[in-house]
Order: structure tokens, then C-alpha cells, then sequence
């Protein structure tokens, strides 16, 4: 399984070599690049502390439950969740998990988490790389800085167990190809390249990377005055090569399972966040609160959204070659996740570069304009914020009686204050100041928020019990009882104890351990005869699931 991380790391080696070897550099590009990549080098560990300490979220459990039973049956075609068919996501997600589970020979929040951190390293080096190749080092260097250090990648999702930096990563790659061939007009190796890259996104989330794919070119080719290509021999190559991968792959699943299940599960599941299921009057509400809700996700960079509200920003966007396609390929794509009710921000993961490099090209070119000094007052401003409101810890219960409070907060901060006192006097670099800022604030959550999370949220709860249940219980027979799914995080740690799939029945035989959702099946309490021997906490109204033996 290693070849997944060689085969995009070896095209990105190709591909600079290819098209950055011409490239004259100037003379203050090398130190600057060195400090980027020092800065990447020293954040490293700040993205791996205390990584492993907090208890999966249950969609974390999903991906992980879902690899170790793939282990479990030895069945890697046909993904299951508690031993029946998992239709939702195709199963390279799952193969990259246990590829690392059974290259260090552990199963864990850390090994679960790793492939996340890497994808995303991953993915900063190919924004900076293809920006470089079309703007100047520094802007390369900021759009890459940005989207690693935006508020939601930095205190969510890089430390979570889930797949959508990995996809992300990929779609984006998808973008930078597209462009790179479509402008030199060498469309069979676009459209090649183009569903290659779409097919390994659809393995790891299924129908939202032929969504992706669809617009992009649509767009770009309308806008560029190439769409008869759409319709050449070129397209169709491209689309029987991804036709063939997925008929591979449904002739090995039909061997297993119903691909008429599989089919139906991946159109719902790329629907249910739409209009289709959530009706009209809640697209209206997420269509004006959507442009609030990602600022604040995106923070502190989706200030720099302020910039495209300036005099002749939108003429400037449109009269680069680059920028414009950047503005188009965002425009193209977002309106999907503007209109869809219940979406999270990490499925515009993809998209976030793009807009971060917008806005760096704008700060750059609206040096005088006065929105400009709007968002480099509002930025310094948030960053003073932050640093005063970091104090709170030294009074908020939950943190307030931290062992080593002082010198976990103390270090942090005396990098933040001297970032700010940095930003002061030397504007030019303010941007690049305000990122080492975040990373800092980053190393302080990890070193005191994260070790909270073991002791202070129902997750935790759930882990420990289920643990306990799983190790007693090691060697039996036991069922969750019916169509209940009880929490996938508590089964992932019962069966990371017992070593086997962790089944649903809807028989009670006599002497038998099941776990049964009292909500659902109050009857079972009321009637039926059984020894009640344990419980697990869950995050749910009914808040507990019992595990009882039936006499």
C-alpha cells in the first residue's frame, strides 16, 4: 500500500522538474524559499504533539472501524461496518489506513491520524510549487502558509483521522493539471491526466470528484473558448480511461456485494446535503449564511475577502491569466456548497487555496488602496486579541489547574508577542509573521487544550468503557442487538480489544452478550429476562448503551 504515497509524491517530482527548471530565479528568492521551508520543517512537530491523545470523534471511528475489518476478513473490496456492507465511501481511504496500521504495527488515534498530517504537508508543498510557477516566491510561499495555517485546518481538521485533506489534496491536483495542459493546449494529456486524477478522488469519495471535474472544465474551457474539445476524441479517451478503472472495480465488488446498492448509496450520499432532501427555505437560510460561516472558519485569512471589494480588484483578477483562472475554477465549484444545506467546511478544502492566492495577488497589487490597510489593521488587531485572550486559561476552570500551565502558555506567547512586535516593524513581511503567529498559537493548544480532551468530553467516556467491555468480554460471543448502529468510535475500541468484527443480530438466544440501545427497545427492559453487566457513554440523547446476558 506504500505506492499511494510514492506514485503523487513521484508526479509532483516530475512535474517541477519539468516545469521549474527554466525558471530564473532572483537573487533574494533562495533565502526566502529557505525560510519557508524552515518554517515548514520547525511546524512539523507542532502538528504531531499530543496527536494521538484525544479520543476519536465517531466519524473518526468510522474510517478506522472500517480499515480493521478490512484487516479482520481479509476482504479489501468490500468495505463493512460492523459486519455488513459499508456503501458510503469507495475503499482507498481505508487500504491508506491500514496500510499504516500494518507498517508500524499499531492501531491508534496517533497511526489513524498520521496519513492526515502527511497529506497535508503534501498538499502545502503543491500550492507552493504550482503558485511558483506563475506568480512570484512569495506569493507561492504565502498561499502555501495560508491554507496551512487557516483557522480550520490549524485547530480541526489536521488533527483529525478523516479523509478530506487527502481528497482535497487530490482534486487540487486535478485543478493545477488541468491548467497546466489546457493552457498549452496538449488536451489528451488534459483530459488523460485530468480523470486519472479524478479517478483516484472518486476511489476515496465517490461521486463529488466527477462533480468537481465536471465544472472545472466546463468552465475553464468555456472560458478559454476551447469547449468544442469537449466533444473530440481527446474527452472520450480520458473518459473510457476512468470508465475502465471503474468497471474494474465494480466487476471485483460484484463478486462480493450488490452493485446496485453501491450505486444508489453514492448518488444519496453526494444529495443529502442538497435542496433535494433539506427543501427550499433552508437553501435560502445556508445561501446568506454561508459567506459568514466560512469567515469565520477560514480566519484570519478570509479577511483578506475584503480585498476583492476594492476599486478595479475584480478587473485586476480578471486581466491575469493565472488569477483568473483561479476565480473562475472557485466560482464554478462553490456555488454547489453556497446552496447545500448542512455542508462542513472542510469539503472546500480544495477550493481554499485558491481564494487564499486571489487574495495574496490583491494585497500585493492594492498596495495604496485602503482596504489594504483595513485588513493589515484588522489582522494585528485579531493577533493582539488572541494573545490577551490566551491569558483566560490561567482562569478557566478547565484549564486553570493544568500541570506546567505556566511554561506551556509562557512559550507559546513569548513567540506570539515577538511575531507581533515583528509584523510592527517590518511590514513587508507581515504576512509571513502573522503565519509563524498561528503556528505558535497552534503549539500552545496542543500543549494545553489537547490533554483536556482525555479527561473532559463524552468521547472519552466512551473509549474507556467500551475498552473495558472489550477486554472483558475478549474470547466471547457478543452482538449489538438489531438494526442499531450504537456509535462507530465505541465499536472501532471494542474490537481493537477483541481482535474480531463486532456483528449485529436481531436474536436474543439464551446466555448471550448484547449490546442494546434502551431508547429504542425499552421493551427488552420491561419484559425480558437479563443480567445487566456493564454500560457505555455515548453522545447521544439516550446516553448509554447497555451490555447485557440473556438467561
Amino acid at each position: 500500500m506504500d505506492v499511494i504515497y510514492l506514485v503523487p509524491v513521484k508526479f509532483l517530482n516530475l512535474w517541477a522538474r519539468n516545469h521549474f527548471s527554466l525558471i530564473q530565479l532572483p537573487e533574494n528568492q533562495p533565502k526566502e524559499r529557505l525560510v519557508f521551508y524552515l518554517i515548514l520543517l520547525v511546524s512539523l512537530p507542532v502538528f504531531l504533539i499530543n496527536l494521538g491523545v484525544p479520543p476519536f470523534l465517531e466519524d473518526e471511528g468510522i474510517r478506522s472501524l472500517v480499515a480493521m475489518e478490512m484487516d479482520l476478513s481479509g476482504n479489501l473490496i468490500t468495505p463493512t461496518l460492523n459486519g455488513e456492507p459499508y456503501f458510503n465511501k469507495p475503499p482507498l481511504y481505508n487500504w491508506i489506513l491500514l496500510s499504516v496500521f500494518n507498517s508500524t504495527g499499531v492501531i491508534s488515534e496517533l497511526t489513524a491520524r498520521f496519513p492526515t498530517v502527511i497529506f497535508l504537508y503534501l498538499f502545502t508543498l503543491t500550492i507552493y510549487l504550482f503558485v511558483r510557477r506563475h506568480l512570484s516566491e512569495k506569493t507561492a510561499i504565502l498561499s502555501a502558509l495560508l491554507f496551512l495555517t487557516c483557522g480550520r485546518i490549524l485547530f480541526w481538521d489536521s488533527m483529525l483521522a478523516l479523509i478530506d485533506i487527502c481528497f482535497s489534496w487530490v482534486v487540487f491536483l486535478m485543478f493545477c493539471w488541468i491548467y497546466e495542459q489546457h493552457r498549452r493546449r496538449h488536451f489528451l494529456a488534459l483530459y488523460l491526466g485530468a480523470y486519472f486524477l479524478a479517478t483516484i478522488a472518486f476511489f476515496l469519495k465517490a461521486l463529488p470528484a466527477l462533480v468537481f471535474l465536471g465544472f472545472t472544465l466546463l468552465a475553464v474551457q468555456i472560458k478559454d473558448g476551447t469547449w468544442k474539445k469537449l466533444f473530440g476524441w481527446q474527452h472520450f479517451a480520458g473518459m473510457g480511461l476512468m470508465a475502465s478503472f471503474f468497471g474494474l472495480y465494480l466487476f471485483l465488488y460484484s463478486r462480493h456485494s450488490s452493485i446496485e446498492d453501491l450505486l444508489v448509496v453514492f448518488v444519496s450520499e453526494s444529495t443529502k446535503r442538497t435542496v433535494i432532501e433539506h427543501g427550499l427555505l433552508d437553501t435560502l437560510l445556508q445561501i446568506f449564511m454561508f459567506p459568514f460561516e466560512m469567515l469565520y472558519h477560514f480566519l484570519p485569512w478570509s479577511l483578506l475577502g475584503l480585498l476583492f471589494f476594492a476599486k478595479g480588484a475584480l478587473r485586476k483578477i480578471w486581466n491575469h491569466e493565472f488569477i483568473s483562472f483561479c476565480a473562475v475554477v472557485f466560482m464554478a465549484n462553490i456555488w454547489i456548497y453556497w446552496t447545500s444545506p448542512a455542508i462542513y467546511p472542510r469539503y472546500l478544502f480544495m477550493l481554499a487555496p485558491l481564494f487564499f492566492t486571489a487574495g495574496i495577488f490583491l494585497y500585493f497589487e492594492l498596495s495604496t488602496s485602503w482596504m489594504k490597510k483595513v485588513v493589515d489593521v484588522s489582522l494585528m488587531v485579531l493577533g493582539v486579541g488572541v494573545v490577551l485572550a490566551s491569558g483566560f486559561a490561567f482562569f478557566a476552570e478547565e484549564t486553570a489547574h493544568t500541570r506546567g500551565l505556566w511554561w506551556k502558555w509562557s512559550i507559546p506567547v513569548l513567540v506570539m508577542v515577538l511575531c507581533l512586535l515583528f509584523m510592527l516593524r517590518k511590514p513587508q513581511a507581515r504576512m509571513i509573521g502573522l503565519a509563524v503567529f498561528l503556528l505558535a498559537a497552534r503549539l500552545g493548544y496542543d500543549l494545553i487544550v489537547l490533554p483536556l480532551r482525555v479527561e473532559n468530553r463524552i468521547q472519552a467516556e466512551t473509549k474507556q468503557d467500551a475498552t473495558r467491555i472489550g477486554k472483558n468480554l475478549k474470547g466471547e460471543e457478543f452482538f449489538i442487538y438489531h438494526i442499531d448502529s450504537m456509535k462507530y468510535d465505541a465499536s472501532f475500541y471494542i474490537s481493537l480489544q477483541t481482535e474480531r468484527i463486532l456483528q449485529k443480530t436481531d436474536q436474543l438466544t439464551p446466555g448471550g452478550y448484547y449490546l442494546v440501545n434502551p431508547y429504542k427497545y425499552p421493551i427488552l427492559f420491561e419484559e425480558a429476562e437479563f443480567e445487566f453487566i456493564d454500560s457505555i457513554r455515548v453522545k447521544r440523547k439516550e446516553k448509554y448503551f447497555y451490555l447485557i446476558n440473556t438467561e
